[in-house]
C-alpha cells in the first residue's frame, strides 16, 4: 500500500516570528528560510509582506534565492493593498501561493463588523483579486474555525472553492480544541472538500498544550497538510512543533506505515539550534526530539536496562535525528554503566570504584572516549 504524503508547511517566519520577543531582521529571516528549504519542508511561509518593509524585503530575497522546488507562501488579509504587495514580492517566482485570512466563524466575522453573508462575499471577492494579482495558488485561512458552525464552514468553503481557492486551512486560532473534537471537525471538512478536490490543511495553537496532538489527529482524520513552527514558536503558547510532528510521522509505527514526509529528521536538531540562537530562545532541555537530555539518562536502573537493550527506555531511535543515547553519570547512577566502560577499555575493578567515587557528586554529560580521557587526567 502506498503511503500518503503529508505536506509540512513551516510558518516560523510568520506566526513564529510575530510572537513577542521573536522579531527577526531581514538577514535572519533569509538564513532561516534557506535552512527550512534544506530541511525539506514542502511550503515555507515567508512572512506578511504588507506588515513591514523588512517582511517585504525578506520575502523578495527568499523568492529569488530558495529552490523553485519549494513552494513559498505569502500571507495577506482581505485588503487590496495586502494582496498587491504580497504578489509583488513573488513577481519573479512561479511556485508560490497566497494565504488569505478570512473569518471561520460567524462570531469572528461579527468582531470585524461583518455579517455571515458579508464575510462570505468578501472571501469570494478577495480570492478573485488574489488570482487576478497573479497568485498561481490561493489558500484561505479560516480564522477561529474551531468555534464556528459546520453550516457556516461548509458554505464558505464551497464558495471559496468556486472562486478558485485550492486549499482550506482549518485554524484552531485560540487553541481550544481537544484532539478527538478536532479530528471530527477535520473529517467533516475533508468530506465537504472531496468533490472540489481541495487540499485540507490545519493550523493549531498550543494554549492547552495540545497543538501537536491536534495536528496528528487531523492527519489521521484526512488532513493533507499541517502548519507548524520549529520549537513550536508562535503567538501566546505557540504553534504545533514541527519537530514533534515529523518525529511522530517517522517514529510511530501506526503513522510511519501510512504516511510519509520529505523532511530530513537528522537535520532537525541543527535547524532548531539555529533558530534558537537567532531569536534568543533557549530550547528546554527536556523538549521532545531536540532537547539536550531527551535521549539521556542518569538513573542507574535505566542505564542498566539500556545496556541490555537500547530501546528499554527509548521509544524513538535517536539515530533518526542524528543523536545517540547518552548516559549522565551522577548520584542517581549505579555501577552498570561504568562496568560496561571498564570492559570496553580493560579497566581494573578498582578503577571503576574510584571513578564512581569521583562522579557520584556531579553529573557529567560526556561520551565514552571523553569520559576515559577525564578519568585518566584525574590520575586514576
Amino acid at each position: 500500500m502506498s503511503k500518503q504524503h503529508i505536506s509540512i508547511f513551516d510558518t516560523t517566519l510568520r506566526d513564529g516570528e510575530q510572537a513577542p520577543g521573536n522579531s527577526m531582521d531581514v538577514a535572519t529571516k533569509v538564513a532561516i528560510g534557506k535552512a527550512m528549504a534544506t530541511l525539506g519542508v514542502d511550503v515555507i511561509e515567508v512572512g506578511f509582506p504588507s506588515s513591514s518593509k523588512e517582511d517585504q524585503e525578506a520575502a523578495e530575497k527568499l523568492g529569488a534565492s530558495v529552490s523553485p522546488d519549494v513552494r513559498l507562501c505569502v500571507f495577506a488579509r482581505c485588503r487590496e493593498r495586502d494582496i498587491r504587495v504580497a504578489a509583488d514580492t513573488m513577481r519573479h517566482r512561479e511556485n508560490w501561493e497566497m494565504e488569505l485570512l478570512v473569518p471561520g466563524s460567524v462570531s469572528h466575522a461579527m468582531r470585524r463588523g461583518l455579517h455571515a453573508k458579508e464575510a462570505i462575499d468578501e472571501t469570494i471577492e478577495y480570492v478573485h483579486l488574489a488570482k487576478q494579482a497573479g497568485a498561481p495558488h490561493v489558500s484561505v485561512g479560516l480564522e477561529d474555525a474551531t468555534r464556528g458552525s459546520l453550516d457556516f464552514l461548509q458554505e464558505v468553503i464551497a464558495r471559496a472553492a468556486d472562486a478558485g481557492a485550492e486549499k482550506i486551512v482549518i485554524a484552531d486560532t485560540v487553541g481550544c480544541m481537544l484532539p478527538n473534537e478536532f479530528g471530527s471537525l477535520v473529517s467533516a471538512v475533508v468530506g465537504f472538500t472531496r468533490e472540489a478536490g481541495q487540499t485540507v490543511a490545519v493550523h493549531t495553537h498550543d494554549d492547552l498544550g495540545l497543538a501537536t496532538a491536534n495536528a496528528i489527529s487531523a492527519i489521521i482524520n484526512g488532513a493533507h497538510e499541517v502548519q507548524a513552527t520549529i520549537c513550536g514558536l508562535g503567538e501566546r503558547a505557540g504553534n504545533a512543533a514541527l519537530e514533534e510532528i515529523v518525529g511522530a510521522l517517522i517514529g510511530h509505527p501506526n503513522l510511519s506505515q501510512k504516511f510519509s514526509t520529505k523532511v530530513n529528521p537528522a537535520l532537525l536538531p541543527h535547524v532548531a539550534t539555529l533558530v534558537s540562537r537567532y531569536v534568543d530562545y533557549p530550547i528546554p532541555r527536556n523538549k521532545a526530539i531536540i532537547g539536550r537530555f531527551v535521549f539521556s539518562t542518569e538513573a542507574g536502573i535505566h542505564q542498566a536496562g539500556m545496556l541490555r537493550a537500547a530501546d528499554s527506555y527509548l521509544f524513538l531511535d535517536p539515530g533518526m535525528f542524528g543523536r545517540e543515547p547518552e548516559f549522565i553519570f551522577g548520584r542517581h547512577s549505579g555501577l552498570h554503566a561504568l562496568y560496561h566502560l571498564a570492559k570496553k577499555f580493560n579497566w581494573p575493578d578498582t578503577m571503576v570504584e574510584q571513578a564512581m567515587g569521583i562522579l557520584k557528586n556531579s553529573s557529567y554529560s560526556i561520551g565514552e572516549l571523553e569520559l576515559l580521557s577525564r578519568l585518566t587526567e584525574g590520575g586514576i
